[in-house]
This record gives structure tokens, C-alpha cells and sequence, in this order.
């Protein structure tokens, strides 16, 4: 008798488990609906005679990693004068469960009394994206500097900006990232017998839940519970 009761209750246990499963795979992925991804830079360093040098920089990425293959200076260091854009890095790519998004900008402007410069530089990411009703997300970043990235709803409303992490539940609609330099279009140093700098990083990732990964982990449990039991 005791022993028909156990089988009943291992079997009610499966059954439970098998149903769980159904529901950890109901998996919906990520679709993008937009993808703007942008690197620009430009110097210029003007002197006393009325002269001037730079030249102007432009990538827009594919997929996956890309970076600038050198620094650009102007030819005039007599002064002491420098303009400097500083190797500008992005990494970005777009799974059906994950977006990565991750960056580095700088630019420098130093001149003395008499010459001016002007560096600017861009680094921005912004992906839309949609995900079905009650799909699970998880977002995490870091920025430093003048780096920041902000997660919006499908209303417009604010997420999670610049830091953190955070977890939560899609409604219908589509969410937007954005991430890369101050957002505003301040991404510039311009200085005229001085020195300015503007800088900064940006590292965040967005996650789904992989198809069936909670499901495998709770059968595992309930198999070594069983196992306990019959023992």
C-alpha cells in the first residue's frame, strides 16, 4: 500500500514537471525593428597666420566590432598645440536573445594663446526592439565618464539609465536602447589657449531568458528529491 502511494505521488510530481517544461519553453525571441549605429570624428587646429589643418573621420558599423585604425593629429606641433580623437571602439551585435552594446570615445584639444582647436567625436548606438507580451528581460550596464545608456518603454517612459541592473516583464509595443556618448550632441573639446577633454565609456547588455533553461533545472531537483524519498 505504501508502495502504490509513493508511485502515485512520483507520478503526480512528473506530471507537474512535464507541465512546467511546456511553460519555461514558451520562449519569444527578440525582433529588431530599428538599428542606427554610428562612429564619426573630426579635428581641426587653427593658427595664427589664419591657417588651418584637420580632416574629418567616418565609420558606420556593421555587425560586430569595429574600431578606428589610428589616432588623428593635425601636423603642427611648433606650440605646443595638440588636437587629438582618440581610437573610438564599438562592439555591437543583435541575437534573437541578447543585444550587446559597448564603447569608448575621446577627444582632446590643447593649444596655446593665439590657436584654437576643435575635436569632436561620436559614438552611438540605438537599437528598437520588441519582445511578446510577459517575456522576461534583464538589462545590465556600466558607463564612466561622459558614456551613458538609457532602456525606454514602449510609451516613451524611462527604464533604467547610465548603471545598475534590472529586471523585468515586455508589454506589447517596442522598447528602445540607446547608448554612446552624452546623447545630447555635446561630444566635443574645443579650446583656445587651453586644454579641454571629453571622454568617456559605455557596456550594456540586454538579456532573454534562454528556451527551457528554468525547466531543465527544475526536473533536475525533482529527480535528486526523488531519489531522496525512494532511499
Amino acid at each position: 500500500m505504501h508502495t502504490l502511494g509513493y508511485r502515485s505521488r512520483v507520478s503526480v510530481i512528473m506530471a507537474a514537471a512535464a507541465s512546467l517544461f511546456t511553460l519555461a519553453s514558451a520562449h519569444a525571441d527578440l525582433t529588431l525593428t530599428g538599428d542606427t549605429r554610428f562612429m564619426s570624428a573630426e579635428f581641426r587646429l587653427d593658427r595664427p597666420d589664419g591657417s588651418s589643418g584637420g580632416g574629418p573621420f567616418t565609420v558606420t558599423p556593421a555587425f560586430g566590432r569595429d574600431q578606428f585604425g589610428s589616432s588623428a593629429t593635425p601636423g603642427d606641433f611648433r606650440n605646443g598645440n595638440q588636437v587629438y580623437v582618440s581610437p573610438n571602439f564599438q562592439e555591437s551585435s543583435f541575437r534573437s536573445d541578447r543585444i550587446v552594446a559597448r564603447g569608448t570615445f575621446g577627444a582632446t584639444s590643447n593649444t596655446v594663446p593665439g590657436y584654437s582647436g576643435m575635436a569632436r567625436v561620436v559614438n552611438r548606438v540605438d537599437y528598437r526592439f520588441s519582445v511578446e507580451e510577459g517575456e522576461q528581460w534583464t538589462i545590465q550596464g556600466t558607463t564612466s565618464g561622459n558614456g551613458f545608456f538609457q532602456l525606454f518603454d514602449p510609451s516613451g517612459n524611462l527604464l533604467i539609465a547610465n548603471s545598475g541592473m534590472q529586471m523585468g516583464w515586455s508589454v506589447p509595443g517596442s522598447y528602445r536602447l540607446l547608448a554612446g556618448d552624452d546623447g545630447v550632441g555635446n561630444s566635443s573639446a574645443t579650446s583656445s589657449g587651453g586644454s579641454d577633454t571629453y571622454e568617456g565609456t559605455f557596456d550594456v547588455t540586454i538579456t532573454v531568458p534562454t528556451p527551457g533553461a528554468a525547466a531543465v533545472g527544475a526536473m533536475g531537483l525533482i529527480a535528486v528529491g526523488g531519489r531522496r524519498r525512494r532511499a
